[in-house]
């Protein structure tokens, strides 16, 4: 198999790379090639934004629920319940899971416009 690649970043393990290298007996892309491992690039990582933002969102969720709950009377620590540093981290994670959920929503719309 002729290879189109000398780059070192270059992954031959790829679907994309595959296809460019087995895109023509001389190993040679086309355009259509190109664009359709471009598209197909394009969509990995997309999955990879929306994999990683809810994953995001998921962790982000999970602590301020344990927050929730060492602020609660049946948990109680005093640190958290009555510090500024608490509400510091309960304002941090409101605003983190607020800019989290916009940014999911952004790419959401972006992604579902193809």
């Amino acid at each position: 198999m002729t290879t189109t690649w000398d780059r070192l970043d270059h992954d031959p393990t790829s679907i994309a790379s595959i296809a460019a290298d087995q895109s023509s007996p001389c190993g040679e892309l086309t355009e259509h090639d190109y664009w359709t491992d471009h598209a197909i690039e394009v969509d990995q990582r997309r999955i990879a934004l929306t994999v990683a933002l809810n994953t995001a969102l998921a962790a982000l969720d999970q602590a301020s629920s344990a927050l929730g709950e060492l602020t609660s009377d049946h948990v109680y620590d005093v640190e958290f319940a009555e510090g500024r540093d608490g509400d510091d981290v309960a304002k941090f994670l409101d605003d983190s899971l607020r800019y989290t959920r916009a940014a999911y929503a952004i790419a959401h719309t972006i992604t579902s416009r193809g």
